[in-house]
């Protein structure tokens, strides 16, 4: 039998979406700091300013196809869906693109050792797992959204 919250207290409900909050905010907060930003950085520099960008010369040694195209593509992925997760705004989908990107990343783990870590990516998986299950919970932009009506 599946456990139920309908006879929970107020008081659980509040820590079981406290903790939904905190999950997907520090999950966000650490992918976007730690991956996505320095990423987008250097892409906006490849980009703009010519600067050559390590991620497209490791790709381009590997035999990658389109190095560059898929480099801004994993920039661009891992800027722009954590800052969704973060802010419980469309939250299953983002996880659901981030989950397809990252299992596509752990895959190629094995060609980019030393670039990322396995062990980080399938822990990310596991949370972006979770908040594609749980939601964004009611501290959320979606929940602000769905009650403003």
């Amino acid at each position: 039998m599946a456990p139920s919250f309908a006879n929970t207290s107020p008081s659980s409900h509040a820590l079981i979406h406290g903790g939904i909050f905190v999950l997907r905010t520090g999950l966000s907060a650490t992918i976007f700091s730690l991956h996505g930003l320095p990423l987008f950085i250097a892409a906006w520099q490849s980009i703009w300013k010519k600067q050559p960008w390590d991620l497209v010369d490791t790709l381009t040694e590997l035999q990658y196809p389109f190095p560059a195209i898929v480099s801004t593509a994993a920039a661009l992925t891992l800027t722009i869906f954590p800052v969704s997760v973060f802010l419980g705004f469309l939250s299953r989908i983002a996880s659901a693109i981030l989950v397809v990107f990252l299992a596509t990343v752990l895959v190629a783990a094995n060609s980019l050792q030393g670039v990322i870590s396995q062990e980080a990516i399938f822990l990310y998986l596991i949370g972006y797992s979770t908040v594609i299950v749980t939601g964004s919970g009611f501290i959320s932009l979606d929940t602000a959204f769905h009650y403003r009506h």
